[in-house]
């Protein structure tokens, strides 16, 4: 697990919390939303304004390495827990990249927060806690 005592710290605790409400109920965690590191609709809406058309993406694999940390306690929740991973990979990111956009349309309201239109296309993934 993580190097730092902070972080081999902080996983523990999501791993603990996580089992302590499995005991009584079905726990669902979410994998991290992809930060993009540039505000999302301002890049876009300044192109727009040049009259060019800007996408804001981060590449998977970046994407993954930034949460490394928080996926190894995710993974270890659920295999010594029980917790279903809920993924947001198929639903804001395509084979190599996650988009700050949809059809040209910002979903973010900044670099790492869905916006109302971001959170409805993560809608069918959390309709998996219902079934």
């Amino acid at each position: 697990m993580g190097g730092l005592p902070f972080y081999r710290e902080m996983q523990q605790g999501i791993i603990d919390t996580a089992c302590a409400f499995s005991e009584h109920r079905d726990v669902f965690m979410l994998r991290p939303i992809p930060e993009l590191k540039l505000n999302v609709p301002r890049v876009m809406g300044r192109a727009a304004l040049l009259g060019r058309e800007t996408r804001v993406w981060i590449s998977l694999e970046e994407y993954e390495q930034r949460h490394l940390v928080a996926w190894k306690a995710q993974d270890r929740a659920a295999e010594e827990c029980g917790i279903t991973m809920l993924d947001p990979r198929p639903y804001l990111c395509g084979d190599d990249r996650c988009w700050g956009d949809i059809n040209g349309i910002p979903v973010y309201t900044d670099d790492d927060h869905l916006s109302e239109r971001g959170g409805q296309l993560l809608t069918p993934l959390f309709r998996k806690m219902f079934e």
